[in-house]
Order: C-alpha cells, then structure tokens, then sequence
C-alpha cells in the first residue's frame, strides 16, 4: 500500500521485491531482475536501489547497462571490489565507492569475511552520455555532524566528496535522539529519501528501514527521531 502525503508518496518496505540465493539476500525498491511492479520502475534518473545481506565468504557477479553510476554504500562488514575496468577495492562500512561505466561492464563483489555477512546498499544512476569511465572511493567523515546533511556526490566537485555525471545530489544524514534536519526542495526539482536504518518521522509519518519517501514538488520538509536513524537523500532534475 502506498500512503500519500501532500505531493509525496511513502513507499513501506514490504512492498519492496524479495529475493534470496544462496550467496545473499536482496530487497529492491524499484524492479530489478525477477521482481517486477509497475509502480517501481524507477524514479527520474535513479533506477535501482537494492539492499543487500551478502553471506560470509559469498561472491556474486552482476552486469549493468550503459552509461551508469554504480553506488556501493556499505552499512555493516567489507566488500573486496573488481570490475572489468581493472578496478580493485576494499570497501569497509562508513565508505562509498562510485564505480561510472561508459559501456556495459561486469563486476563482482566478494564478502572476505568467513563468519558475518555484509550489509550494503547498490545504487544505480542513470548517468550522462559524455563521461569517462572511472572510480572513486571515500571514508565518511568520523566526526558525524549529527543532524545535517554531508553531501556524498554531485555533479559540484568544489563541496561534495565526489562527483556524479548527472543532474543529482546524494546526502547522507545520520540523527540521533532529539536531532532534526530541515529541507528546502527547490521549484522544479524532485527527491528520494531512503532510509537505511532506525526509525524517524517525515511530516509526521513514521518511517523505518527500508521505507522510501517519493517527493514530487518544490516544498520544505522536515526529518525527526526519537532514537536514531540514518538516511540517504536524492535530490534531482
């Protein structure tokens, strides 16, 4: 069921697909691979937002479209990194890696660990034809500035981490008890706001991991908790 709010659209998370192999488990918000739903193809140019239990010691290969951002947001664990670039990384949890593909490429991810799985979130952007291909990694800050917004990617590369081919701002933002952010959406642009852990409040409708905000128009919203949560914010043309 979807609950609608003043020009947006919450999204719960158990209408998001489900899908478990032997190497991991996945739940998707917009279609992907064998989960299909009309209503989930995607949100102007984010197209794919999969969360991920990779098992211990457990690989597994993916091959994406053209002229894509790929996200590895990792929440909980490490991921060993390597695409058909030549790419290799280790990715540790409180780091980013954006992996910007010209042509279609094949990479895997492997969890070294033999005893945890690796919770991660996989991101797909929709990039612009004039790019190269390349990758970049970040730490997120230690100090967490508990209650703003860090901008992750942009297409700015003078106050973001890193930068994104696409008309797009990527925000994290980690909140602790009592600690609120506020955002101004501006005319003639339009957001996503996943939450990747905890539970917070958006306008007064109570979200929790997994849920997913739709917002369609220019307006100011307000993100609460009473106990902690974290969340990534899309903001796009």
């Amino acid at each position: 069921m979807l609950a609608n709010t003043t020009q947006n659209i919450i999204h719960k998370y158990w209408k998001r697909g489900n899908t478990k192999k032997k190497s991991m488990e996945t739940h998707h918000t917009f279609s992907f691979g064998s989960f299909f739903d009309p209503e989930r193809m995607g949100f102007r140019s984010l197209q794919v937002i999969n969360d991920s239990h990779l098992y211990p010691g457990q690989e597994f290969y993916c091959q994406n479209h053209c002229n894509t951002e790929i996200i590895t947001y990792v929440i909980q664990g490490k991921l060993e990194h390597q695409d058909s670039l030549g790419k290799k990384s280790l990715i540790e949890a409180g780091e980013v890696g954006i992996c910007t593909a010209k042509t279609s490429m094949i990479y895997n991810v492997l969890n070294p660990c033999r005893f945890k799985s690796t919770h991660f979130l996989s991101i797909w952007i929709n990039a612009n034809n004039k790019i190269q291909p390349k990758y970049q990694q970040q730490s997120l800050p230690t100090e967490i500035n508990n209650g703003k917004l860090l901008l992750l990617a942009s297409p700015d590369t003078s106050n973001s981490l890193m930068t994104i081919n696409q008309d797009i701002k990527i925000y994290r933002c980690y909140l602790k008890a009592g600690d609120y952010v506020k955002y101004n959406l501006q005319p003639n642009r339009y957001a996503w706001l996943y939450m990747v852990r905890g539970v917070a409040v958006f306008n007064r409708k109570l979200l929790v991991l997994g849920d997913s905000v739709q917002i369609d128009d220019s307006q100011q919203f307000t993100i609460t908790t009473e106990l902690s949560a974290e969340f990534l914010l899309f903001d796009m043309g």
